[in-house]
């Protein structure tokens, strides 16, 4: 996340405190989720600066709105407006290793190397042609499900690992999904696991999973031991989906939205992506156009 620091000054150049800064997504009324720290704590929007004319914040990156107000002071609203928020590490193409951008045409039976590693396509996979809908330049779409449907990345045809280690790396992992099928039968999980989803829920895993037709949630495992946390929306609808791992903690936003942390021990096996679908073939799971996984340091 991007650290961003500014100053409010009068006209004769002294620091003006009592200023209301308020954070929006550039040309919108949209509030920007902010954090007082690299995405742990997190920070009211708007907020006010400090008896130096000072504030400080932390966002995703992006392009922002900072709009300063006080009762009597008239701002130049151009002196804050678009800026641009940007940290490297949260750019898969200049972090210290990614483990994974696009997925790729297969159909079942067969397996691709995608970036060094191997999709391995198990169950019933189908292949969706693109559409204006989904990610511009990557040409095909997944749909995993059926009975024991699965897209698994791996480093050969049964096991799967992601070279990080949690004492030490940030780990950012983003999918952009959307549940297809029937809306009520079968459980479909998306994201980093010790094992297959086809067989059930893993050991050890942090994922997205929706079981029926109410919210979807997001699930951190460790030795069989689950926490969760509610999305408050379904993935019925096109939904990017973001997780940012660090010891002990994942943070959570949906569609750029926070919605907060699961506070866990976070597994100290090997982690690999897969997605799993529903329990029949009318359930058929979930259509994703990407995923990207970033292991910083």
């Amino acid at each position: 996340m991007q650290r961003f620091f500014g100053q409010i000054l009068d006209s004769l150049g002294s620091p003006m405190s009592g200023v209301t800064i308020t954070v929006r997504k550039a040309g919108t009324a949209t509030s920007v989720p902010l954090f007082s720290d690299n995405g742990t704590s997190s920070l009211a929007n708007p907020f006010s600066n400090d008896i130096n004319g000072s504030f400080e914040f932390y966002a995703q990156n992006g392009r922002v709105d900072i709009i300063p107000s006080r009762s009597g002071v008239t701002f130049t609203a151009a002196d804050w407006a678009d800026v641009l928020l940007y940290d490297p590490r949260d750019d898969a193409n200049q972090a210290s290793h990614w483990l994974m951008e696009a997925l790729t045409c297969f159909t079942s039976g067969s397996d691709r190397i995608v970036d060094g590693h191997r999709l391995v396509a198990t169950g019933l996979v189908a292949i969706r042609a693109a559409t204006t809908t989904y990610k511009t330049g990557w040409l095909d779409v997944l749909e995993t499900g059926g009975v024991a449907g699965s897209v698994i990345l791996a480093d050969g045809a049964g096991a799967i690992h992601a070279p990080w280690v949690v004492s030490a790396d940030l780990l950012i992992l983003e999918q952009r999904l959307e549940k297809i099928g029937d809306a009520v039968a079968g459980t479909r999980r998306c994201g980093l696991t010790s094992a297959n989803f086809s067989a059930g829920d893993p050991a050890n895993g942090i994922y997205i999973r929706q079981i029926d037709a109410n919210n979807a949630f997001a699930v951190c495992r460790a030795a069989s031991t689950e926490t969760t946390l509610t999305l408050g929306q379904t993935l019925n609808n096109i939904t990017v989906v973001r997780f940012q791992i660090s010891t002990g903690q994942v943070r959570v936003a949906v569609d750029l939205v926070d919605k907060g942390t699961i506070t866990t021990n976070v597994p100290t096996v090997n982690l690999g992506w897969s997605a799993g679908g529903g329990a029949t073939a009318s359930a058929a799971g979930l259509t994703l156009d990407y995923v990207q996984v970033v292991a910083t340091r």
